[in-house]
């Protein structure tokens, strides 16, 4: 159990990645507040949930299938 998003995102090291693919394959600038947390696991999405409600402007969230388990992805975007 994590007790928050950036103990998810040392946790996930291949989320961050397909994270980090996606920023740049969507050209998102200025990206911040990154999270991931596995699509089926409700404490997780707490965490994630807080990390897009602390951001402004623009959000991207995503759903992949990494090791045969979905993740969600996302961070806030822009100024």
């Amino acid at each position: 159990m994590f007790d928050n998003m950036q103990e998810q995102l040392k946790r996930y090291p291949k989320a961050v990645a397909e994270l980090r693919y996606q920023i740049d394959a969507h050209d998102l600038e200025c990206a911040d507040n990154w999270r991931v947390a596995k699509r089926d696991d409700s404490f997780q999405r707490v965490f994630y949930d807080e990390a897009a409600q602390g951001g402004c402007c623009g959000s991207f969230d995503t759903v992949v299938v990494i090791d045969g388990e979905e993740f969600l992805i996302g961070c806030n975007y822009g100024h």
